[in-house]
């Protein structure tokens, strides 16, 4: 059930990026939100496998998206790794 908790925050945050990679703005306070979500997934004890790490380079993405205007096919790599790692832990 854990898991698929987790999985959602992955899911969310790919379309978060997706979003952001289609150009749309999101307010800064969300994405900072999210940002900490990922942070918090990371230090859970998943900094052994590559999946922490992902998370903690979509969260320092997302922190400088709200600082700076990134390039929009930054964003949609990590959403289809965000999207992987989300869909890998419902199965």
């Amino acid at each position: 059930m854990f898991v698929k908790i987790l999985g959602v925050i992955d899911i969310i945050s790919g379309v978060i990026c997706l979003i952001l990679a289609a150009g749309q703005s999101i307010p800064g306070d969300f994405l900072v939100f999210m940002a900490a979500l990922l942070i918090a997934k990371g230090f859970m004890g998943r900094l052994q496998e590559a999946g922490g790490y992902i998370d903690f380079f979509a969260a320092g993405i997302l922190l400088l998206g709200v600082m700076f205007d990134l390039p929009g096919l930054l964003f949609l790599i990590i959403s289809f790794l965000l999207f992987q790692k989300g869909v890998m832990s419902f199965l």
